[in-house]
């Protein structure tokens, strides 16, 4: 049986470490480099929050699960660690939710459910330790950390594929750094799968001590060096958490008399001609009032999907005009993007678009500098 002691050098597994065995610098120094990281990643998620008005709730709570994860193990106290190891991984459920929702405009329900599932037996082992029904907290340990690992590794192979999607359609060094950094943490988590089960079946820790170690600090190494990877690339370019898996097609405002006032299209190799954006207003025009003549004046289409495209239309404030958007996909956090430009338009604009004489030039750089925040992975 594995001593209370030798249990209790695992404890802070975040990302997979342990935060104890103080005999040994660089695995203090690696297991602090995590923790400050972290914070680092909060501290810029909330600035991003609630400065910025940047959806990144997700991403908030992924920080503060994994930071207080490891908080609980710095306790001498065996219940408060097994709690710990189960509250890290839920930063991995988090993190997964958000990429889910880049990818998706409805949860991926087998994926969710499959971690939920994982996620309430470890919570149920650890409301069972906890209420002393579970005595052999030492086996509640080991099967609590092995659930978590499984999950986690899958939410973070979950990610890596929506992240390469997202290359394959950006393209760009960000998004290549992105999925470096990711899959650095993917490795991370095989190895620490490879650990935990050899450990739960062979008593690793007890019967080869500097080979658990060796595991553990090496999986510590790619976990520092792919959060360290994603940090500096938020840094650099913070809106790389919000890329597509798929590009769009065209932007286009039109005004409350249905005259277009703006417009941006992309070239792409799925777009390789542009289009006659009148052809587009003429369409708008018709279908509009097939929608009202058939089912009254107030009702308003808002989305059509055609095969591999969809097109979007968002009435501004007061019917002052109509977002339209086409691409070839849709997510969650797409769709929060085009009601929140409507949500963000000002006054002074939406009278602006409908003034008889537009200055154009003027227009132009003040809807680009609103799509850019609302839109933050739109290139204008």
């Amino acid at each position: 049986m594995i001593s209370l002691l030798s249990v209790n050098d695992q404890f802070s597994d975040l990302f997979g470490g342990g935060f104890f065995m103080m005999d040994n610098l660089l695995f203090i120094i690696l297991t602090s480099g995590l923790f400050f990281i972290l914070v680092f990643f909060l501290v810029l998620f909330l600035y991003r929050s609630k400065k910025q008005m940047v959806s990144v709730y997700y991403l908030v709570l992924t920080a503060i699960f994994a930071i207080l994860g490891q908080f609980l193990t710095l306790f001498n106290d065996f219940k408060l660690s097994i709690l710990g190891v189960f509250v890290y991984n839920l930063g991995f459920f988090f993190f997964y939710l958000h990429y889910d929702a880049l990818s998706s405009l409805t949860p991926t329900y087998r994926v969710f459910a499959t971690l939920l599932i994982l996620n309430s037996i470890s919570l149920g082992i650890v409301v069972c330790s906890v209420l002393g029904i579970i005595t052999d907290l030492v086996l509640a340990f080991l099967i609590t950390r092995l659930i978590t690992t499984i999950s986690s590794l899958i939410a973070l192979t979950l990610v890596t594929i929506i992240i390469y999607r997202i290359h394959r359609v950006a393209n760009e060094k960000t998004t290549l750094w992105q999925l470096i950094g990711t899959s650095l943490l993917f490795v991370c988590r095989v190895i620490f799968l490879f650990r935990d089960v050899t450990d739960a079946f062979v008593n690793l820790l007890a019967n080869h001590t500097q080979t658990y170690n060796i595991m553990t600090m090496i999986a510590l190494l790619f976990a520092v060096s792919g959060l360290s990877i994603i940090l500096l690339n938020h840094i650099i370019s913070p809106d790389f958490l919000y890329k597509l898996p798929f590009p769009i097609r065209a932007v286009m405002i039109y005004n409350s008399k249905g005259l277009i006032v703006y417009s941006k299209q992309t070239t792409t190799d799925s777009f390789p001609y542009p289009f006659e954006e009148l052809l587009v207003s003429g369409a708008f025009k018709a279908i509009s009032n097939l929608i009202s003549e058939t089912l009254g004046t107030g009702a308003n289409i808002q989305h059509i999907k055609a095969k591999k495209y969809h097109i979007f239309f968002v009435d501004l404030p007061e019917n002052q005009g109509t977002l339209v958007v086409i691409a070839l996909g849709a997510t969650y956090f797409f769709k929060q993007s085009l009601e929140r430009f409507s949500q963000l338009i000002p006054d002074n604009l939406l009278a602006q678009i409908n003034e008889p004489n537009l200055n154009i030039k003027g227009l132009k750089d003040n809807l680009n500098a609103l799509l850019k925040k609302t839109f933050p992975y739109l290139k204008l």
